[in-house]
């Protein structure tokens, strides 16, 4: 029996992908957060390829299972026809992260998607006001009677492009790695 785990982070969330493989019986397991996508219980084929979906917006994957020699076998994760280090690597550059202390004294993750500027609270997509400003745009939306600003406009040096911002209680906050 095989079993590799795989972390994925993406604007709603770090999501968690693990497989368990048979390799004398062929059988298949994956489950995405903890939650069983995929059950195949025996095989005749130890290869081939096995497709599920990840996360709220259903981004989807592919996992390609390939024989390297006797039984040994190498196991591929695709997102959106990617390779999972290449879909890492590009959903970086695409979405910022900021973790904040609300209130209430929980510790809550807002990501921003950089091309549709869609925010993300936790693992949840979240309406927002949204405007324009004289330098770009704003979005406002509030988390425990707490206003927060997201502010985008242009740095005016190419080499630096869009400016994401987030203001949360007056304080300008500083983005996370993924």
């Amino acid at each position: 029996m095989s079993e590799i785990k795989w972390v994925v982070p993406m604007s709603s969330g770090n999501h968690v992908i693990e497989f368990s493989h048979g390799t004398t019986t062929g059988s298949r397991l994956i489950k995405v957060d903890g939650k069983e996508v995929v059950r195949q219980d025996w095989m005749f084929r130890l290869v081939g390829e096995e497709t599920f979906t990840v996360g709220p917006k259903k981004v989807p994957a592919r996992l390609k299972i390939e024989a390297v020699g006797g039984v040994t076998y190498t196991y591929k994760l695709y997102l959106k026809e990617k390779l999972l280090e290449k879909y890492v690597r590009e959903a970086a550059k695409n979405m910022l992260i900021w973790k904040v202390i609300l209130p209430s004294g929980f510790k809550q993750r807002i990501a921003i998607e950089k091309d549709t500027l869609d925010i993300w609270v936790g693992n949840e997509k979240i309406e927002a006001e949204s405007g324009f400003t004289d330098n770009g745009s704003e979005q406002l939306f509030v988390l425990e009677g707490k206003q927060f600003q997201i502010l985008v406009f242009t740095s005016g040096k190419r080499h630096e492009g869009i400016i994401h911002q987030l203001i949360y209680d007056g304080e300008l906050c500083v983005p996370q790695d993924p």
